[in-house]
């Protein structure tokens, strides 16, 4: 059982140029709060989120990749807004399928 989300933002690093030792931002928060989502996080879903087997991206990530997904004949379905613990506002988030 897999479970992949994918967001595009901000990080920064710590550690030295030999060893990094962790990445941490807002982005990188909520790219671990999309992976964890569940139906009950969103107000409204468009779609039965699946629990397993899935991957989630959101309008960021979207925005960056939208010609390539359909270029290798995938496709991003609109999942709903979902709230995610420790940020302000809700996302939207993306099932993306083959």
């Amino acid at each position: 059982d897999i479970r992949i989300s994918l967001h595009f933002g901000v990080f920064f690093e710590i550690g030295t140029d030999q060893i990094r030792q962790d990445i941490h931002g807002n982005d990188v928060n909520i790219t671990f709060r999309l992976e964890g989502l569940q139906q009950e996080n969103f107000d409204h879903p468009e779609i039965d989120i699946p629990e397993i087997n899935r991957t989630l991206c959101s309008r960021a990530f979207l925005d960056e990749i939208e010609d390539e997904l359909e270029d290798e004949g995938m496709q991003a379905t609109l999942c709903g807004k979902a709230i995610l613990k420790g940020i302000q506002n809700p996302m939207e988030v993306f099932l993306i399928e083959s």
